[in-house]
């Protein structure tokens, strides 16, 4: 689990791919301050976590963190994109 409340989402987790770390956040779009959030974060393709810019992929309501520098990026990229 993580603080999903620290960027808004409704829920998240942490992930770990080949002893990596990267993150997945959920938001509820029929919450107008969520769906703020994820319409921001589609525009921006960033997500601002203690005043620092992490690059963001955005799936449906599904957003994609730290993925950037995995030894796997492309395929943790793709998996993600193909997620229905």
């Amino acid at each position: 689990p993580v603080l999903s409340e620290m960027i808004k989402a409704d829920d998240g987790c942490v992930l770990i791919f080949e002893g990596q770390k990267f993150e997945i956040y959920k938001y509820n779009v029929k919450n107008p301050l969520q769906k703020a959030k994820l319409d921001k974060v589609i525009e921006d393709g960033e997500v601002f976590v203690l005043g620092f810019k992490h690059p963001a992929k955005v799936n449906g309501s599904f957003v994609l963190l730290n993925y950037r520098g995995h030894p796997k990026e492309a395929d943790i990229i793709e998996a993600f994109e193909n997620f229905k």
